[in-house]
């Protein structure tokens, strides 16, 4: 017996049911990380979101997201204010959470209130029940 059989006498379902085999479980791998990694991103948009409706009603509550430093929180506060002032409904804000670096999970989100400014903050969807934030940058305000 030989470790390589010749094709021709190899029967023809293993060569065709093989190959499909591993076709299937790639992508029912592929599909699982897409859910995943979707249900990540409405849970980090959620989050945000709750946290411009907090800033721009200026109303105390339990905190939607944890800010590693006081100062991005209060950039972030001041921001979103100053776009409420400017008649931005907070519910039309928009929240667009980017892919996460694999091997340490942070993502880089764009949160816009067209025509008025938007910002970037990059979070972390954490181990507990919040989000992370450790960045805030103003990327523009008109």
């Amino acid at each position: 017996m030989t470790l390589d059989p010749d094709p021709r006498t190899t029967p023809r379902r293993r060569r065709v049911v093989m190959p499909l085999i591993i076709l299937l479980v790639a992508a029912c791998v592929a599909w699982w990380s897409s859910r995943s990694e979707s249900a990540e991103e409405q849970y980090i948009s959620t989050h945000v979101h709750r946290a411009v409706q907090q800033a721009c009603h200026r109303r105390p509550g339990p905190p939607p997201l944890i800010w590693s430093l006081p100062v991005l929180q209060s950039t972030f506060d001041q921001a979103v204010q100053g776009w409420c002032e400017q008649g931005i409904n907070p519910d039309s804000v928009v929240v667009r959470v980017g892919n996460s670096n694999a091997s340490d999970k942070w993502r880089n989100i764009t949160v816009s209130a067209a025509p008025v400014g938007s910002l970037e903050i990059e979070a972390h969807p954490g181990g507990g029940d919040i989000p992370v934030v450790r960045a805030v940058l103003i990327t523009s305000s008109m």
